[in-house]
């Protein structure tokens, strides 16, 4: 996942005064996202091919850029990424709802506008 990535979870974390360690708490979930992603990419292939990644990635996954060979070897980086990036979304979103109970107003506006800032890109529009 990309650093820009940890940045926003981290900024979250502390918009709604997460009082662990945000630090930590950002890479286990970044974690489970890259893992989400993975698992969503092979269930994407068909039952021979699954096995044989889960095979391949088994002996990999000890290895610094094995997942990540592997894995290009399988799918295309857009797809890769495109995963990377639905996990994350799904991810967050759960955590969101899942939070969102115990927040005050203040902290429901500051994500809120977080939200609202991450749709807008930046555009420039021509007459």
């Amino acid at each position: 996942m990309p650093q820009t990535a940890n940045v926003l979870l981290k900024q979250i974390l502390e918009y709604i005064d997460f009082e662990g360690d945000k630090e930590a708490f950002a890479n286990d979930f970044l974690q489970t996202v890259e893992k989400q992603a993975i698992l969503d990419l092979i269930e994407s292939l068909p039952k021979a091919k699954q096995d044989e990644l889960k095979q391949i990635l088994s002996q990999n996954l000890q290895k610094s850029e094995g997942v990540s060979a592997v894995l290009k070897g399988y799918f295309p980086e857009q797809q890769i990424t495109k995963a990377l990036e639905n996990a994350a979304k799904n991810g967050v979103s759960e955590y969101i709802q899942a939070i969102l109970p115990t927040l005050n107003e203040e902290q429901k506006t500051k994500l809120t506008e977080l939200a609202k800032n991450l749709q807008t890109p930046n555009q420039t529009t021509t007459p």
